[in-house]
């Protein structure tokens, strides 16, 4: 209930947005930790000042970010990113679920949580350091 709403209340808010896949990881990772309405005001936060893009109709931000990624890892891990291109699996397309749900529904919740104090601390660039 708490999660629903959450979710609406941010509908609401933003009705651009609405309601997109992946939030609700982040919700409810948050609503772990905090009450109903602090979760509200950080996942806006997070959502609107964090990472500004990721949830739009066309995620450009997301779509860039995960393009600078694909760059990185060809950089720091080549033979592993030339695996992966080999077998044909591009890391945008696992890397997408990383970044939308800020790894809230990769890691226990415990690393999660970490996951996201880092967020908060630095800035979206803590997905860059995660995933490579």
């Amino acid at each position: 209930e708490p999660l629903r709403r959450v979710l609406s209340a941010y509908c609401i808010r933003d009705r651009r947005v609405g309601y997109c896949q992946a939030m609700n990881f982040v919700a409810a990772t948050l609503l772990l930790v905090l009450e109903e309405d602090d979760a509200f005001w950080v996942l806006c936060c997070v959502l609107e000042d964090i990472v500004p893009g990721y949830y739009t109709k066309d995620m450009t931000r997301l779509i860039v970010d995960l393009r600078a990624l694909d760059k990185v890892a060809a950089a720091v891990a080549p033979a592993v990113h030339a695996k992966l291109e080999q077998l044909q699996l591009p890391l945008e397309v696992s890397a997408a679920r990383w970044f939308l749900s800020l790894f809230t529904s990769v890691f226990d919740t415990p690393m999660a949580l970490h996951i996201l104090d880092e967020l908060f601390a630095v800035g979206s660039k803590v997905l860059f350091q995660v995933s490579v």
